[in-house]
């Protein structure tokens, strides 16, 4: 999912995907935007209403330019699970087989050596840095070029967030936390074995891990702890998003909705027993959800309400901008795009 200008756009499909397509909301529903494309759609990024990337299985690029969807000819066959950008002459998708591909505002073309390693995320640590987390092997982007760095860990690293090149951390299977200060990797103790599956941060003395069996560790600058979050052992967190650290989202299956304002974690009045696979906002009062239904859950910052899609695609990749403009992705290739009502 992905917001600007007034504008939301979501990608998606059925979970055994045979094509694909987009689609466009208005503000009251969504409608079909583009023709349909043959694979899921996995992940989306923009710098802006007309500068937007949504990539996936087999390699499929596909770019708005603020009036129309178009693909781009593929620079692999291998899934793109990732995409990030300083800007529009500067974006990064990263996949499966250590497929790293690269954007320099005219065409796309492969940055990294095929491994047998996925890589699941990209993301910065600075101006011209990045770092790649995924299966077996950790990629870091000095700016020049890529490189292979050993971590110091086996696991499979899934999330990864940073507040600058000194304090960077990476979650992932077996409860694996790594931190990078600029210098070395350390292995942090985590105090569980459970997976983590996504991090978010509102600085280096604020950082939250969220995982399986509900589980959701927080680091205050000097140690990680546990918190309860309500969540329960049973519930596999998704997600985590927040605007500052008074105002943080956590999603997960079982429809686990859960916020903290800065002193306690409760339930969102909002029910479903639906998957919530993921959240993002542009700010307190502009915050979307992925539901497995299709449908999208949008929150004001009073009350929220579910806008139908018209699909029943299985919607993961957000990203919302602006208020009102938010784009979502997902399987069978669909792209949902929501724009404020008109005034």
């Amino acid at each position: 999912m992905w917001s600007s200008g007034g504008t939301t756009w979501v990608v998606g499909g059925p979970e055994f995907p045979s094509e694909g397509f987009i689609l466009r909301s208005t503000g009251s529903g969504f409608t079909p935007a583009v023709p349909a494309v043959n694979s899921r759609l996995l992940c989306i990024w923009g710098t802006g209403p007309r500068d937007i990337w949504a990539a996936g299985e087999k390699g499929l690029l596909m770019h708005f330019d603020g009036s129309a969807w178009s693909s781009v000819p593929r620079q692999t066959t291998e899934s793109l699970n990732s995409i990030w950008g300083s800007g529009p002459r500067d974006v990064w998708a990263a996949g499966d087989s250590g497929t790293l591909l690269h954007f320099d505002g005219k065409s796309w073309s492969a940055a990294f050596t095929r491994s047998d390693s996925a890589l699941y995320r990209v993301f910065p640590s600075g101006p011209r840095e990045l770092w790649a987390t995924g299966y077996g092997h950790l990629r870091h982007f000095d700016g020049t070029t890529w490189q292979s760095v050993n971590a110091g860990s086996p696991a499979t690293l899934i999330a990864g967030w940073a507040s600058d090149a000194a304090h960077v951390w990476l979650a992932g299977e077996s409860g694996t936390l790594m931190r990078y200060d600029g210098k070395a990797w350390e292995k942090i103790p985590s105090g569980t074995t459970v997976q983590l599956n996504a991090m978010w941060g509102s600085g280096p003395s604020d950082v939250y891990a969220a995982g399986d069996r509900g589980t959701l560790l927080h680091f205050d600058g000097s140690i990680w702890s546990a918190q309860d979050a309500g969540a329960g052992a049973g519930v596999v967190l998704k997600d985590i998003w927040g605007s500052g650290p008074r105002d943080i989202w956590l999603v997960g299956d079982r429809g686990t909705l859960l916020h903290f304002d800065g002193s306690k974690w409760l339930p969102a009045e909002y029910k479903t027993q639906r998957t919530l696979y993921a959240v993002h906002g542009s700010g307190p009062d502009d915050v979307y959800v992925t539901e497995s239904s299709g449908n999208v859950l949008y929150f004001n910052g009073k009350k929220w309400t579910a806008i139908p899609t018209g699909s029943t695609a299985i919607l993961g990749g957000i990203w919302a901008r602006t208020p009102g403009d938010t784009w979502l992705a997902g399987s069978d290739g669909i792209l949902l795009h929501s724009q404020p009502r008109a005034k």
